[in-house]
């Protein structure tokens, strides 16, 4: 029978391979990445070019996702977090990109859409890129600013709840001809998993999949042109009312590995609330540690 010594060697290996793996899965690093702990400084690798500041009544509210505060909205127009316009100067293509948030409504969304997350000017419809959550607890998305090509997630009941923290993310990867995009939903509680999608005006698109491709010149490249970064809202549009946190941006400009893998959003979104899992296994190492603490105080008395 194994000492408990072993046991407790054991028990260490294990938490040292789950923090591993976790660590592994969480290699792509952010070209932006805000924790709006009451600043909206870009701590992803494009740097200070990325920093946001606040527009209209836009406010820092606590607690936020982690315990520090978040970026707060009231559903009007002309509030959000905006700026970080050189990130993407100069013009070019990114070949693959990935959007992750995690926002929390105060009320269920009604207006047509609120903004999450755009690169692009006051209107969604002229954005090269956008995320938003939509009337009826769906997600949207348009890539190189074509309402033509807006993408619609099927409906999900994790979006149907207010007051509570739930993980969005998507991604686009155009180095492939078909199921490049993706829709991804998931909540303090429960990791991420793709929804399905729907072209405009509800045609149906590969709901099995939670993809669809897009046509029409949209398939091979994402382009961007300088325009403003916008969290939370933007110039013109109704903000979402509540609280958006952590948001992330990965991309790449010559493969595919911007659009992350469905490992890596788990682990991004890990990264934003204690890991069950893991939790599970510190918990078990206290009960151990406590377990031969307790003997040996036993033993001492006894002897």
């Amino acid at each position: 029978m194994p000492s408990v010594r072993a046991k407790f060697k054991f028990l260490l290996l294990t938490l040292a391979s789950a923090t591993a793996m976790a660590s592994a899965a969480y290699a792509q690093t952010p070209i932006l990445d805000y924790t709006f702990d009451g600043n909206g400084t870009n701590t992803g690798s494009a740097g200070s070019s990325g920093n946001l500041t606040l527009q209209g009544t836009a406010t820092y509210s606590s607690p936020g996702l982690d315990g520090g505060s978040a970026l707060s909205d009231d559903g009007s127009k002309n509030n959000y977090a905006g700026g970080g316009s050189s990130v993407f100067s100069g013009g070019g293509t990114l070949d693959s990109f990935t959007i992750t948030a995690w926002v929390n409504e105060a009320a269920v969304q009604t207006n047509d859409y609120s903004p999450i997350f755009t690169d692009g000017t006051s209107a969604i419809g002229d954005s090269n890129f956008s995320l938003t959550i939509q009337n009826g607890n769906k997600l949207g998305a348009t890539v190189n600013g074509n309402p033509d090509h807006e993408l619609t997630s099927n409906t999900s009941s994790l979006l149907s709840t207010a007051n509570e923290w739930v993980f969005v993310a998507f991604t686009y990867n155009g180095t492939v001809s078909s199921g490049n995009t993706q829709f991804y939903v998931g909540t303090t509680s429960s990791t991420a998993a793709a929804i399905g999608a729907l072209l405009p005006n509800g045609n149906a698109g590969n709901t099995s999949a939670g993809s669809y491709t897009y046509s029409g010149g949209q398939t091979a490249v994402y382009e961007f042109n300088g325009n403003p970064l916008e969290v939370g809202g933007n110039q013109g549009n109704a903000s979402l009312n509540g609280l958006v946190d952590d948001v992330e941006v990965f991309a790449s400009t010559t493969d595919s590995s911007g659009a992350l893998s469905l490992a890596q959003i788990d682990a991004v979104q890990a990264a934003g609330v204690p890991e069950p899992q893991v939790l599970g296994l510190m918990v078990g190492g206290l009960g151990l540690l406590a377990f031969v603490l307790n003997r040996r105080r036993l033993a001492f008395r006894q002897s």
